[in-house]
């Protein structure tokens, strides 16, 4: 049953693990579509200057 216990807490450690890895990864994203959105918007911005 020892044996059993460990894996268990093995995999609630790894799954923890992957749990920060993809919440770092989601606040990146965020942080990163932010830029994208001011990119675009500035891009818009900077064609009209063509349009008729």
């Amino acid at each position: 049953m020892n044996s059993l216990t460990a894996e268990i807490n093995s995999s609630i450690v790894g799954i923890n693990d992957l749990a920060k890895t993809t919440f770092d990864s989601s606040e990146n994203n965020s942080k990163m579509v932010e830029e994208l959105s001011n990119i675009a918007t500035r891009l818009n911005k900077s064609v009209e200057v063509f349009k008729f």
